[in-house]
C-alpha cells in the first residue's frame, strides 16, 4: 500500500487457528474487524456518557487520548516509523486541537446534557459541515445539486434536534445547551480533518492518528488545568462505572477500534468501510435505550432518516469520483464517542 496505509497497526491475520484456510482467516479477521467499528465505536457514546456524569468532560478526554495517543505514537516508532519533520508536528497538533479539543471535548461537555444516542446522531453531521466548510473555504468549492439535497435534508433534521421534549423550562435550556454544543463538535470535527487534508501530516496511518491523539490531548490537559478541572476530580468518590468506562474509552474506543479502522483502510474499499458512518448512530441508539433506559422519541424517529440520508446523499459523488485503488482521503475518521 501507498501513501502511510504500509505503516497501519498489525492485525494477525496468519495467526494459527484450527480448521482454517488462510483465507478464511482473513474473512474471519474481516468480520471482526468490521465489527469492532460498527459495534465499539457505536457504544463509546454511551461509554463517554458514563463517563462525563461522573468526571469533569476535559479531564475524561486529556486522560483518554494523551494515553491512546502515547501508545500509539511509542509503538508506530518502536516499529521502524520515522519522526515526522517539526512541520508535521505543528500540522499533527493543530489538527489535534481541532478535533479533540474542539470535536471531542464539545462532545464531552454537550453530553453531560444530552442522551448518548441523541448525541451520536448530531454527530453523524460531520459531513454536512465538511461540505459548508469546503464551500466557504479557501478551495470555494460549490456543492453538486445532490449534496444540496443532502444538505438541505441534514440541516433539517438538526434543527428538528433543537426542539426539547421536555416540560420545564430548566430541562429544556439544558437541552438546547447541549445540543448547541454537539453541532459546535461536528463542525470542529469537519474543520480539523479538512485540516489535516489539505496539510502536510506525519506519515503512516497509527503515527498520524496517535500523534494528532497525543499532542491534542496534551492541549486539552493544559486546559483542564487551567480551568480548574483536574483540581475537581475526585479520585477516592469515583464509582467503579465511571472508570470501566473510561477504560473502555482508552483500550476499545481509541485502541482496538482505531487499529481495526486503520487495517479495514487498508485491505478494503473505502466505500465499505465508511458505512460504519450510518450504523455507529443506530448502534448508539439502540445501546442508549437498552443500557441506559434513554427514550426513542419521535423526534428521534424522524431525524435519523433525515440524518442518514443526507450523509448518503453527501457521499455519494465521492464515492463516484474515487477510482477503485485509491486510498481514503482522511485517514483520521469521523468523531465517535
Amino acid at each position: 500500500m501507498k501513501d502511510g496505509y504500509e505503516h497501519t497497526l498489525p492485525i494477525p491475520v496468519d495467526s494459527p487457528v484450527p480448521l482454517l484456510s488462510h483465507s478464511q482467516r482473513r474473512r474471519l479477521v474481516t468480520i471482526l474487524a468490521f465489527a469492532a467499528v460498527y459495534l465499539i465505536w457505536g457504544t463509546t457514546f454511551l461509554a463517554l456518557k458514563i463517563a462525563v456524569t461522573a468526571m469533569p468532560p476535559l479531564v475524561v478526554i486529556a486522560i483518554r487520548f494523551v494515553s491512546a495517543g502515547g501508545f500509539l505514537v511509542l509503538l508506530s516508532y518502536k516499529s521502524g516509523m520515522p519522526w515526522p519533520q517539526p512541520r508535521e508536528l505543528v500540522n499533527a497538533a493543530i489538527s489535534g486541537t481541532l478535533l479533540f479539543l474542539g470535536g471531542h471535548g464539545a462532545l464531552a461537555w454537550g453530553q453531560r446534557y444530552v442522551d448518548s444516542g441523541l448525541s451520536a446522531l448530531v454527530i453523524s453531521t460531520v459531513p454536512l459541515w465538511m461540505i459548508v466548510l469546503e464551500r466557504i473555504g479557501p478551495d470555494k468549492r460549490t456543492p453538486s445539486r445532490i449534496e444540496f439535497l443532502g444538505l438541505f435534508l441534514g440541516l433539517a433534521g438538526v434543527f428538528v434536534l433543537f426542539g426539547a421534549p421536555e416540560k420545564d423550562s430548566m430541562e429544556t435550556a439544558s437541552h438546547i445547551t447541549g445540543i448547541i454544543a454537539l453541532v459546535f463538535s461536528a463542525l470542529m470535527w469537519a474543520a480539523g480533518s479538512l485540516y489535516a487534508r489539505h496539510q502536510p501530516m506525519p506519515r503512516g496511518t497509527a503515527m498520524n492518528g496517535g500523534l494528532q491523539m497525543l499532542l491534542g490531548g496534551l492541549i486539552v490537559t493544559i486546559i483542564a488545568l487551567i480551568t480548574g478541572q483536574f483540581q475537581s476530580l475526585d479520585v477516592p468518590s469515583l464509582d467503579a462505572s465511571a472508570i470501566i468506562a473510561l477504560l473502555y474509552l482508552i483500550i476499545f474506543g481509541s485502541l482496538v477500534a482505531f487499529t481495526a479502522y486503520t487495517w479495514l483502510l487498508s485491505t478494503q474499499s473505502a466505500l465499505l468501510v465508511s458505512t460504519y458512518t450510518y450504523v455507529n448512530p443506530l448502534v448508539a441508539i439502540f445501546v442508549g435505550a437498552i443500557f441506559a433506559n434513554e427514550i426513542i422519541t419521535v423526534q428521534i424517529k424522524m431525524v435519523v432518516p433525515l440524518i442518514l440520508l443526507a450523509v448518503l446523499f453527501i457521499s455519494l459523488p465521492k464515492w463516484r469520483s474515487r477510482s477503485p485503488a485509491s486510498p481514503p482521503a482522511l485517514a483520521q475518521p469521523q468523531c465517535h464517542g
